[in-house]
């Protein structure tokens, strides 16, 4: 699970069906950027967030506030727990 501060920006991109590097081609930027990003370990420049905003069709504030962190991580909380029901059936069914 992803974790940190770009996790609203890794679903938007996912849900956009672009890779790292298109992303980064349609915003003047490397991939490494955005990859630090997605992972929490750079903070874009106002003028990069406007226009990976342009270019995913969301605003700055969905992709990079604290409430779409909070939206993420409790979207990714829940995920998890269905995962941990899921392997305890299976192991519950090989026992």
């Amino acid at each position: 699970m992803r974790s940190g501060r770009g996790t609203a920006l890794w679903w938007a991109r996912i849900a956009a069906g672009l890779s790292q590097q298109e992303l980064a081609d349609a915003v003047c930027a490397s991939r490494q950027t955005i990859s630090d990003i997605e992972r929490g370990a750079a903070i874009p420049s106002v003028g990069l967030a406007l226009a990976v905003g342009r270019r995913l069709d969301r605003s700055v504030e969905q992709l990079f506030s604290n409430d779409a962190l909070r939206r993420e991580a409790t979207f990714e909380e829940s995920a998890g727990e269905e995962l941990v029901d899921a392997q305890s059936v299976r192991v519950a069914r090989r026992a």
